[in-house]
């Protein structure tokens, strides 16, 4: 029975501290395509560049824009300005479908036998694995006690709620085995010795080698060493499986090339120019300080005196004007400016702004090709990792079609089902049970 050995898994830990076990949930529920990480995997490769600097909420105005990040563009300040976006881009940094994935060939070729009967104290068969009711007890207490800690109520045993619970913890435990005898067919191992390796490599990292430190979160999470270990050996396992998947990936220049091309904007900076304002509510305040101004006050200390933008205030008015991102009689103004040149009261819906060109534009530009290659690589590589993952979770599951047998009561539902309310038999009405 080889999922006995895997009966403690966590679903969830501090997001912070048990990243150890946290990220290993990723494999329990064969999250091949979203985790990641491990051998073969390029997760770890640089992000596109940063999008320009986002104002805060009294700043000039930010208008809605596509950035050239794959983060969303700089949230806009109360009362948007009637500016329409500028269209979307052919640019978007997202690759586009990598040609079609050669057949599968890391799918063992042994016979999954077709169970039965569920033997009693189990609440399903798959193929030669048997799932314990005790592991999926396990997995509902610490959803429970992940409920708890924040703040919500486990369902009651016969609601749909419950039900939807329960059917995505059969599910997970199910994906589980398969994976797990799929690894073993495949001659896929890890030993003892290199799980206990990296547990201590995770305790230096997010310990600093404190084991008191380690075991104290343990308990805070009501979580034992063994679950650690079982759980990491099997991200071990996913991730070597991981890497014999993607073996074969590659990336042309070509593909880099045309990404690049395609993409444009999200290598490019717009022009911007480094400003400083104040603003304040009315044209006699902007008057009288512009009036300061012209008699030689410092207009960092105005601005942090008497700049609503608490944003910028702290800074003496210092923002970043990136052009299309403040609404446009700001920016006009903005770029009009000598450098050193403090403009004259400037009205916008937020109110009267006197502003500073602190530098010179700086003109637009685009990332060269070999500066952002590797970027692309990885950006490329990764969708590629996804769909031969996605074809090969789909595959295992055509696999194991027919070789899965659930203990009464945990039947999954019928496909029609899925999201949809059952209808009540006339008599008695059963237990709702479609799935999440």
């Amino acid at each position: 029975m080889l999922s006995s050995r895997y009966l403690h898994s966590p679903l969830s830990v501090s997001p912070q501290k048990l990243t150890l076990v946290g990220a290993a949930a990723c494999a329990l529920v064969l999250g091949l395509a979203a985790c990641g990480g491990g051998e073969g995997s390029s997760s770890s490769e640089a992000e596109l560049p940063p999008p320009p600097q986002a104002p805060s909420e009294a700043t000039p105005a930010p208008v809605p824009g596509p950035s050239p990040s794959p983060s969303p563009a700089p949230a806009p300040g109360p009362g948007e300005p009637p500016v329409e976006p500028p269209p979307p881009s052919a640019g978007d940094p997202v690759p586009a479908p990598p040609e079609p994935a050669p057949p599968l060939t890391v799918l063992a070729n042994n016979v999954i036998p077709t169970p039965t009967s569920v033997p009693a104290g189990a609440v399903a068969v798959v193929g030669e694995g048997v799932i314990e009711q005790e592991e999926f007890d396990l997995l509902v207490n610490q959803r429970e006690r992940v409920m708890a800690s924040g703040g919500s109520e486990f369902p009651s045993a016969g609601t749909r709620e419950y039900e939807e619970v329960k059917n995505a913890l059969i599910s997970l435990l199910v994906q589980r085995e398969q994976f797990l005898q799929e690894a073993a067919a495949l001659g896929i191992t890890v030993s003892a010795e290199d799980v206990a390796a990296r547990l201590a490599e995770l305790i230096d990292e997010l310990f600093d080698g404190d084991d008191e430190h380690y075991r104290q979160e343990l308990d805070q999470q009501s979580l034992t060493e063994q679950q650690v270990l079982e759980t990491l050996e099997l991200q071990m396992l996913h991730d070597k499986l991981l890497a014999k998947l993607t073996a074969s990936l590659s990336v042309t220049d070509e593909e880099i090339e045309t990404f690049y091309a395609e993409n444009q904007q999200a290598f490019s900076t717009p022009d911007s120019r480094l400003v400083a304002h104040i603003l304040v509510e009315s044209q006699a305040d902007a008057d009288g300080l512009h009036a300061q101004l012209q008699a030689g006050a410092d207009f960092a200390e105005l601005a942090r005196d008497h700049s609503i933008d608490t944003g910028t205030a702290e800074s003496g008015g210092e923002y970043e004007a990136v052009l299309g991102y403040s609404v446009p009689e700001f920016e006009t103004v903005a770029y009009e400016l000598a450098t050193g040149e403090i403009s004259e009261p400037v009205e916008t819906q937020f109110g009267w702004h006197v502003i500073k060109a602190l530098e010179d534009i700086v003109p637009a530009s685009v990332q060269p090709l070999d500066d952002v290659r590797e970027q692309i690589e990885g950006l490329i590589r990764r969708e590629k990792e996804t769909v031969a993952t996605e074809r090969w979770a789909s595959a295992l599951e055509e696999k194991y079609e027919g070789k899965v047998l659930f203990a009464p009561g945990f039947e999954p539902p019928p496909v029609g089902l899925v999201g949809e309310e059952p209808e009540p038999e006339p008599s008695e009405p059963e237990l709702p049970s479609e799935s999440p």
